[in-house]
């Protein structure tokens, strides 16, 4: 334990790869990271808001692939108040009722003329 005459040793961040510096929090009484590459969390080990967590990732680093992947749900087929978000693991964006894929991006079959002013996403024949 140290004090002001005499310091703790360092020890190294545990930030999984994506920031080059960490700030020692007291409370925590451990480094939390500054994240980048659009990692979240005090090792960068979760995505920011809007982004998941890259299924070719893995557990082991793979060079030249993102950590996190952006989102990027429809406009057109993705609930509006959940537009700029997705589930972290599969990346899957909240879809209005007719609307389906990851992304929202396309209407469920029978369904058709995707559009964001649609409230269920698509045209369909009402029975």
């Amino acid at each position: 334990m140290g004090n002001s005459t005499h310091s703790n040793e360092c020890e190294a961040c545990l930030c999984n790869g994506h920031a080059t510096s960490c700030v020692y929090d007291q409370v925590k009484g451990r480094g939390v990271c500054k994240c980048s590459d659009n990692t979240a969390g005090d090792n960068c080990d979760t995505c920011m808001p809007g982004y998941y967590f890259n299924p070719r990732y893995g557990n082991s680093s793979v060079p030249g692939e993102p950590f996190c992947l952006a989102c990027n749900c429809s406009s057109q087929g993705t609930v509006p108040t959940a537009l700029n978000t997705c589930n972290v693991t599969t990346g899957q964006c909240a879809c209005k009722e007719r609307a389906t894929q990851r992304d929202c991006s396309e209407c469920r079959d029978t369904f058709w003329g995707l559009s964001a002013e649609l409230e269920l996403g698509c045209n369909g024949k009402f029975l």
